[in-house]
């Protein structure tokens, strides 16, 4: 097939004195992008795009071929790389492994003719010399035909842990906000919440669903606990607040977190406050409004500043909860308590028509903690279905077996199989130890699993565990990290599976096996029991 150029570059092409040059476009598997051509100036093409090809020159490159049919068509390239963009160390840590390159040929004395296509496709393994000679295969698009698709019968099971086949929830899903979330029936179906540092607000009966007032102090008139109200059902729960009479009310709790709060932590500013509510008018043409109110109070119960103030609100359309609070407010030195103040204001009609339900905070660190460590090591399965509060995360209890509910749906505590972890000791760049909270850790727990680093100068990166000996933790990888290993290095480090059902007497339950370990036999995907090569070549009654 001829290659679709504009006429200006084909008349160009057919002079006999040409000023050709070739542009190498770049795209990383981490999406970062880098652009070089062999003339000995920059150039920006298309003209006015802002993409800059820098000049790069020291490499050499075969022939450029197009063979017919599903032959693949590869290059070789190796040379220099005289930018600024690409280090040394990005090459020999493997970042531009298997990065996509467009090679096209411009004529640079008049880059608006365009360009001709010359090669697509992806760099292979990048090789760096000592001597700073670069060299890689550029492999065509074909190249992925010529891979192994179909699957091989074998004992042991074809699934990698924690891929789509085996289903293990290494990296569970991030649970968000307002999300439908079905009841778990697959071993994937797992979703992971930061908790560190989130201490929620401890107030009683805070979604009224003692179904009356317990913890509430009523300051005025005659607020109620109901299950409905002239069309308004819970915006979760099975009660919500609102009047029983035609007349304005006000309820208060006042709620004591020195037990619960680092106070130290508190007077140096270090925690940032989120409080929410609902607010719904089950009949708005009444105007009647309602207020929420949030103070943070000293140990004398003496204000010292607003958390939150709605003001007098008439929600509109009625019947319709709306959430009201606010997110990441600073939390003030000396604070001990939190005072909440609900007040309706009555307007006209039968009943105040203002109501109220859930109301919940949480406190967090402003220097919250980032990576997996933010996790806890836990994991998470819903239990009953329903969907996630629209607009705050519920602190969380990381007691294995425990519940917290979400909005309406309610999630069991698991322990994750990814762990936090912190080098102690460095031997080299293969091999160090740990400090790790695993209890179920035995010799060889995590070996076959990965470790991937979140601080230090292998940040990003990660590597297969090829031994774990759990006297000193200590972990050794199957091949060398690219950069030194520092004692205080942050990394994760999650378990493999010797993808056996049975050890080598063939009866008992391998130990790190899918049984044994992730209790996963239904996605198994190993056929232990095919008879092998000898059994297929033996003859009954052979003589």
């Amino acid at each position: 097939m001829p290659k679709t150029i504009s006429a200006g570059l084909e008349a160009h092409l057919a002079q006999e004195s040409t000023t050709l040059c070739t542009i190498w476009r770049i795209t990383r598997t981490d999406g970062q992008e880098f652009f070089f051509t062999d003339h000995d100036r920059d150039l920006e093409f298309p003209p006015s795009s802002g993409m800059i090809y820098e000049s790069a020159v020291g490499y050499n490159r075969t022939a450029v071929a197009n063979a017919v049919g599903l032959s693949v068509d590869n290059l070789d390239v190796q040379g220099f790389f005289q930018s600024g963009a690409i280090t040394e160390d990005e090459l020999r840590a493997g970042l531009f492994d298997y990065a996509e390159v467009r090679v096209s040929e411009v004529n640079w004395s008049n880059l608006s003719q365009g360009a001709m296509k010359l090669r697509r496709g992806r760099f292979g393994e990048v090789t760096y010399a000592d001597s700073g000679l670069f060299q890689t295969e550029l492999r065509g698009l074909t190249q992925a035909f010529s891979q192994t698709v179909g699957e091989l019968f074998q004992s042991e099971c074809r699934a990698d842990v924690g891929d789509t086949k085996c289903k293990i929830a290494i990296h569970p899903t991030l649970l968000t906000r307002n999300l439908t979330v079905p009841v778990a029936t697959e071993k994937d179906q797992r979703f992971r919440v930061p908790t560190l540092g989130r201490v929620p607000l401890d107030i009683v009966n805070g979604g009224f669903e003692d179904g009356n007032l317990t913890g509430w102090t009523t300051n005025s008139g005659a607020p109620a606990v109901v299950a409905s109200s002239n069309g308004l059902v819970p915006k979760w729960g099975g009660f919500f607040l609102t009047a029983s009479t035609g007349a304005s009310w006000e309820i208060e709790q006042i709620i004591d977190m020195t037990a619960d709060l680092n106070l130290t932590t508190v007077d140096a500013g270090g925690y940032l406050f989120d409080v929410w509510t609902f607010r719904a008018n089950s009949d708005n043409v009444t105007l009647d409004s309602g207020r929420v109110l949030v103070k943070f109070l000293d140990s004398m119960d003496m204000p010292i500043s607003n958390a939150y103030d709605s003001g007098a609100q008439t929600i509109t359309p009625q019947d319709t909860w709306v959430s009201r609070g606010a997110n990441s407010v600073a939390v003030p030195a000396l604070t001990r308590k939190i005072k909440v103040t609900l007040i309706a204001t009555y307007n006209a009609g039968a009943i105040c028509e203002a109501a109220f339900d859930e109301v919940r905070g949480v406190f967090r660190l402003v220097a919250e903690a980032t990576g997996w460590e933010v996790y806890q090591d836990r994991m998470y399965v819903c239990t009953t279905a329903g969907i996630t509060d629209p607009d705050m995360t519920p602190a969380f209890d990381i007691t294995p077996g425990a519940e917290t509910q979400d909005g309406n749906a309610v999630f069991t505590t698991e322990q994750a199989w990814k762990r936090a972890a912190t080098v102690g000791s460095v031997t080299n760049r293969r091999q160090f130890t740990i400090t790790v909270t695993e209890t179920r850790a035995i010799d060889d727990w995590f070996n076959y699993g990965a470790v991937t680093w979140e601080t230090g100068d292998n940040t990003g990166l990660s590597m297969e565990v090829k031994d774990y000996v759990d006297a000193g933790n200590v972990v050794h990888l199957f091949l060398t990290m690219p950069y030194d290993i520092q004692v205080g290095d942050k990394l994760t480090i999650y378990p493999g599976c010797s993808k056996m059902i049975y050890g080598e007497d063939g009866t008992t339950l391998e130990v790190n096996g899918c049984v044994s370990k992730f209790d996963n036999i239904f996605n198994y995907r190993g056929e232990p029991y095919v008879p092998g090569q000898d059994e297929y070549l033996n003859t009954p009654d052979a003589r």
